[in-house]
Formats: structure tokens, sequence, C-alpha cells
């Protein structure tokens, strides 16, 4: 309840660097690997999607546990993130499509202000992501982050027993400090 706003800059945040990579240096590694990774959530979620070839998986998925264990979510890239978020939304304001697409989701999906779940007007989306700051982010993936309820999806052509294994030692030990629940939707 009320961290909707640090949810959404996670997916935003998580690739523009780590404790040991900046951006660039991310983005270089991603190029270096013939590998794509981004970053989505959802209500109480946050999922990192990948794509390589089967030589570079063992390094891509060491970089991928790097972008989740380790995001350093800076001050500077909080500043650009919300600067370009903050004009995403000014932009829906006065876009027809965008608000009736808003408003009729909002009309099927009614509920309260403050819950996860609640679709908001690009208005009320503004106001929370100017009173968002980077130590609400960075307070936000301490308390929640882990993979104690984590989902580890694998397609394609890779071998079972070393992603296992890779695994295992990447996000084995990796607990979530907060009791996982699902979030309902009706």
């Amino acid at each position: 309840r009320g961290r909707r706003a640090a949810l959404t800059a996670v997916r935003g945040l998580l690739m523009r660097g780590t404790a040991q990579r900046t951006r660039q240096q991310i983005a270089d590694e991603l190029t270096r690997l013939k590998s794509r990774m981004f970053a989505s959530s959802g209500a109480g979620s946050v999922s990192l999607n990948i794509e390589t070839v089967r030589a570079s998986l063992p390094a891509l998925l060491k970089l991928a546990a790097e972008v989740l264990r380790e995001p350093a979510f800076s001050a500077a890239e909080f500043e650009r993130f919300q600067h370009e978020q903050l004009a995403s939304l000014e932009a829906q304001r006065s876009n027809p499509q965008d608000l009736a697409g808003i408003w009729m989701v909002r009309h099927f999906s009614q509920y309260p202000a403050g819950d996860l779940r609640a679709v908001m007007l690009p208005d009320e989306s503004i106001a929370e992501t100017k009173a968002l700051k980077a130590e609400d982010v960075r307070a936000f993936w301490q308390a929640f982050a882990g993979a104690t309820q984590g989902e580890f999806v694998v397609v394609g052509d890779f071998d079972p027993a070393e992603i296992r294994k890779s695994a295992g030692e990447l996000f084995g030990n990796w607990r979530s400090p907060a009791p996982f629940r699902p979030i309902a939707r009706e």
C-alpha cells in the first residue's frame, strides 16, 4: 500500500547500474554477449527477462543476478528516470487515446486510492512520481526483493543441469526480507 511509485521506479532503474557497473557498462556487456535484458513489473512482482545465445547464457545469468541483487539506484539515474516518467505522464494528460484507455480500465478496476492495483489518472501519477525519492526506491527494494518466492524459467537450447546449478548458486540464498503474499485481482 502506498508503494506503487517505488515499484514503478524499480522497473525503470534496474538496468541503469549496479554496485559494480554503470548503465553503459551493462549495455556494453549485453552487446558483447549478444543478449538482451529488460525489467518489467506488475502488482507485487518484478521480472527480469533475458534473451541470448547458448554460449552466453552462463555469463548473462551472472549479469542478471548482479542487476537484481546489487542495483545501484543512484541519485543521478533516479533523477533522469523521474524526469522521463514525468514527461511521459504529462504527454498522457492531453492524449485522448491514452485517457480513454485509462478511464476504461479504471471503470472496471475500482480499487481504492493507495492500493497497488488502483488505476491512476495522469495527474495522480504525476503527484506520486514527484513525491518519490531515490531513498524510497532503495528502501522498497531492501524490504521486498529476493528470490524466496521467485520463478526461474528457461526456454530454448540449454543444458538443464548446468542451468539448475547456476541458478542455485546465483539465487539460491537470496531471501526476501518480507514474507510473500500474492496480491489478488478481482
